[in-house]
């Protein structure tokens, strides 16, 4: 592929160096031609032949591979071969003057300690957007590949900057393979010129090591000594891409829009023609396959192993959740029921079923993913949904159910006095009656809750001028906050707020009370064991001692736990129950063990929870709004 040049400046190169002493600048030489000495040079000689120090010559030993031979436990050099050796040496430097090819037109590079793309080619670099998504992505993980790619290729050959430095390239010395093994880079950090051990015999020893061994280009080795080299992806390896007769083919069987989003179901303005736009496919469904040309050849990795054109073309049609493939990768198929769509270049399957309606259906009708119902459910039996169930019309008679998330049931639910409404998380609603509703977290109604059980995880939520509550029972662990409470015709209704531990323990207060009762009863028992020993040194006294210091560690911790828990309870900012509307005479509110019966009408109220009994004050103006 033809590239630009980047002019680069002459390496560091013992040999065309000056060399400083502490009493005379010397200017260097050149060294000349030894043919014609006839021994063997020792080391003095040869470093004041070439003007180096020992430290200098050792690594020009062992980098550089300096001819010697060991005579006698020392170190001789044959004058001969350490001109041919000087000759190459030269030869070496003169090659790196001048300018360095780059071999793609892209340059990934370091710029102001961040990572930088600069197009070298834009016509050439267009052509080859895959590929620089596919060595981006391989250094660095930075979300919207496309997106920095395409923004490089219009910024007219200037550095566009894609991420802070990857770690991979922070290291002195780096050796990349990108995904599809056919690329191998080796990338310099800014410091690492000061690091002589960096060289073209370092680069080869370093890809022998990670089998890097077939399409290496030897002008990148070569040019790894530059100084312009440090900062910059070099490709130092090109293996061979498998071909064929023409390019493979994608067929994608769903006509879901490309733009589809799946939160975009959830849009309660969504026109219903909408849906016809979608397609909805069930588990084992084709969803897209690659199509292969004639004639196909296999390729080589960097590795020089076998790519096969099957595994490269596989690698163009990416699997992404509720996916999987068959054919060696060729095919991919859904894993469940559901909207297929595609997603940064991955085919996706949403597990949503959508209808119209539904009603008369008997027995529990149970959806692996979300359930989303434009209209209305009536006299269905029980609905159960494992994720989100969003139902834009009104539940009538029916039991719904949402096992790891949420239901919203826009327009409101009528229970008949039979149907539970039951979600890991919230629960939305417009107006509930004649149900049971228990929620994981929030209950929110804009309405009415009337005649209904409700249980809330943390709170219950009713902020609408026209909410009220009539006849019902609130249970929440956290707060409520509700516009009106009774009427003036009477009528139970009952807010508790109780902080349950768990089904088996029951409130938490209680438990972390007989918890402390408890391990106080087990203390004085071995006390009471301890009386009866009259020998302290025993050892059976001993062990009563020290179960007492752990029984009291122990009860220490649940009396701390205890007071936190109190102090908890008392932070009328953290629970409380809030009317801001009115409450009647006859409603009835709960804090843990404290009540209150109302014998008359409050007014903006927040009612909490005191060592003494439930307490109110008003509320602040903030608050109310």
């Amino acid at each position: 592929m033809n590239g630009r040049t980047i002019p680069v400046i002459a390496p560091h190169n013992p040999l065309l160096t000056t060399k400083w002493t502490n009493r005379t600048r010397r200017r260097r030489q050149c060294p000349k031609g030894l043919s014609g000495i006839s021994r063997l040079l020792r080391i003095d000689e040869v470093i004041e032949h070439l003007n180096i120090n020992r430290q200098q010559l050792a690594r020009l030993i062992r980098e550089q591979n300096l001819p010697c031979v060991k005579k006698d436990g020392e170190l001789h050099f044959d004058p001969e071969q350490l001109d041919r050796w000087v000759e190459r040496s030269r030869g070496h430097a003169g090659d790196h003057t001048g300018e360095m090819a780059q071999p793609e037109p892209f340059l990934f590079h370091e710029h102001r300690g961040r990572l930088a793309l600069t197009v070298l080619d834009p016509e050439a670099a267009s052509q080859s957007l895959p590929c620089m998504e596919s060595v981006l992505l391989s250094i660095s993980a930075a979300p919207q590949a496309r997106a920095h790619v395409s923004k490089a290729l219009q910024a007219g050959g200037e550095p566009t900057i894609l991420c802070p430095l990857p770690g991979p390239l922070r290291s002195p010395f780096n050796v990349i393979i990108t995904a599809d093994r056919l690329k191998a880079y080796v990338f310099l950090s800014a410091g690492a010129a000061s690091v002589r051990t960096i060289n073209p015999h370092s680069l080869r020893a370093r890809l022998m090591d990670m089998g890097v061994c077939y399409g290496l280009d030897d002008a990148v080795i070569q040019a790894i000594a530059h100084p312009g080299a440090p900062g910059k992806l070099l490709r130092v390896a090109l293996g061979d891409p498998p071909s064929a007769d023409g390019e493979p083919e994608i067929v994608c069987h769903f006509k879901t829009p490309p733009d589809f989003k799946p939160r975009d179901l959830e849009s309660f303005t969504t026109d219903p023609n909408s849906d016809k736009r979608l397609t909805f496919v069930r588990m084992g469904d084709v969803l897209a396959e690659i199509k292969t040309p004639p004639n196909i050849k296999n390729g080589a990795d960097v590795f020089g192993r076998t790519v096969t054109y099957t595994s490269w073309a596989a690698a163009a049609l990416r699997s992404g959740p509720k996916t999987y493939a068959s054919r060696q990768g060729l095919r991919l198929h859904a894993s469940c029921s559901g909207i297929p769509y595609w997603k940064k270049q991955s085919v996706c399957v949403d597990p949503t079923r959508i209808f119209q309606n539904i009603s008369g259906i008997a027995g529990i009708v149970p959806f692996d993913g979300r359930l989303i119902v434009r209209r209305h459910v009536k006299n269905a039996g029980a609905i159960d949904a494992k994720k989100k169930l969003i139902i834009q019309g009104r539940a009538e008679n029916t039991s719904l159910v949402s096992r790891t998330s949420s239901i919203n049931v826009i327009e409101g639910i009528s229970g008949g006095g039979q149907a539970t409404v039951q979600a890991a998380a919230s629960i939305r609603t417009g107006f509930a009656e004649n149900c049971t509703l228990r929620a994981g977290l929030d209950v929110l109604a804009r309405f009415t809750i009337s005649e209904c059980d409700v249980r809330a995880g943390r709170r219950m939520i009713m902020k609408s001028d026209a909410a009220k509550i009539l006849s019902s029972t609130i249970r929440c662990g956290q707060c409520m906050i509700l516009e009106n409470a009774g009427s003036p015709a009477g009528g139970a209704v009952t807010l508790i707020i109780e902080h349950v531990f768990d089904s088996q323990n029951g409130a938490e207060r209680e438990h972390l009370q007989n918890a402390v009762l408890e391990a106080r009863q087990v203390v004085r028992t071995i006390k009471g064991r301890m009386k009866r020993l009259t020998n302290p040194d025993t050892d059976a006294y001993k062990a009563c001692e020290a179960r007492i210091r752990a029984v009291q560690e122990i009860t220490e911790k649940r009396e701390r736990a205890y007071e936190s828990f109190r102090r908890w309870l008392t932070d009328p900012d953290m629970i409380f129950i809030d009317i801001r509307g009115r409450a009647y005479p006859g409603v009835v509110i709960q804090i843990e063990d404290r009540k209150l019966t109302l014998h008359k009408i409050y007014e903006n109220q927040r009612f909490y929870y005191t060592h003494g009994g439930i307490a109110h004050k008003p509320l602040k103006p903030e608050i109310n709004e």
